[in-house]
């Protein structure tokens, strides 16, 4: 299965990417969302994915849900 992190600070885009989109039918896994870079940047660190979903500008605050 592929994994995927997701790393997006609006929460309307987040929920889209997380809950509308049936990642399991085409084998993605999602392994973590986070709402800021620096947060992100350690997941994608800690976890290796093999895909990430980014916004471009990201604030820096800490908050990691998994």
């Amino acid at each position: 299965m592929i994994r995927l992190v997701i790393v997006e600070d609006e929460p309307y885009m987040a929920d889209y990417l997380t809950n509308y989109i049936d990642w399991s039918k085409i084998n993605i896994k999602i392994e973590a969302v986070s709402d800021n870079g620096a947060d992100g940047l350690a997941v994608i660190r800690e976890l290796c994915p093999d895909i990430v979903i980014t916004d471009i500008k990201m604030p820096l605050e800490s908050s990691v849900r998994h």
